[in-house]
């Protein structure tokens, strides 16, 4: 099955880069089903909207159509081709993982990934870390500068076709901040095993509806470290 896996990840690869678009002088820019990757710049950028400005969060964002009454953004994406560039970008998805939401015993697993938002407030452009939006209401302070991994998702028969799918497709959820299963990317933190520990940064976060782009880039993380208020400091660098 592994061996199996490998070989249909690089069919679709070959696929892929054999479509128009992909010539030796053209922009290195890959697109499909709401997925934009700068090759070069190993960027992954998707167009959004802010669609909760208060309230609890089980994601920080879901596709659209899925969980939006407890997620921060709503995302015009299929799932699976972020999947796609997530792995053309040199990402690798975890194995094992939670077994279901909020598993305590199972931590997600995969490639680190970084995440941002940017949106316009008046005529200015701003970038915030996608932490920032969430509030940490146990601490009381934004969540804890970290990554996402690159959870991946996965394949399910659908009960009503019979079909094997990809099941973030289904179920529309995209980057979570509670442990999920079928999430294409994750949270690692402890507190991703409980449902109550975040809320929308009211502070920070804009109005329903306000346009956005959420950024995907990958990121090396280094052994975590206590910082002088006892604090863990996980050292990131961006590639």
């Amino acid at each position: 099955m592994k061996t199996k896996g490998v070989l249909a990840q690089a069919a679709v690869l070959c696929v892929v880069f054999a479509v128009p678009g992909f010539a030796a002088d053209a922009p290195r820019v890959f697109e499909r089903g709401g997925a934009r990757l700068y090759i070069e710049e190993k960027r992954i950028e998707i167009q959004g909207r802010f669609c909760l400005a208060e309230g609890p969060i089980e994601l920080l964002a879901c596709a659209r159509g899925g969980k939006e009454y407890e997620s921060i953004i709503s995302l015009d994406l299929n799932p699976e081709m972020l999947h796609l560039c997530l792995l053309m970008m040199g990402c690798k998805p975890g194995k094992g993982g939670p077994t279901y939401q909020g598993d305590p015993d199972h931590a997600p697993t995969g490639d680190p990934v970084i995440v941002k938002v940017k949106w316009k407030v008046d005529d200015a452009e701003v970038v915030h870390r996608a932490e920032d939006l969430c509030w940490n209401v146990i601490d009381r302070r934004p969540m804890d500068r970290t990554h996402w991994v690159f959870a991946g998702s996965r394949i399910q028969e659908d009960p009503e076709t019979t079909k094997r799918v990809y099941w973030a497709n289904v179920e529309k959820s995209v980057i979570v901040v509670y442990r999920d299963p079928f999430a294409v990317l994750d949270l690692p933190l402890a507190l991703g095993v409980n449902d109550d520990a975040y809320v929308v940064n009211k502070a920070l976060v804009p109005k329903v509806g306000t346009p956005c782009t959420v950024i995907l880039e990958p990121g090396h993380v280094a052994a975590p470290e206590k910082n002088a208020s006892g604090g863990r400091v996980f050292h990131i660098d961006v590639t």
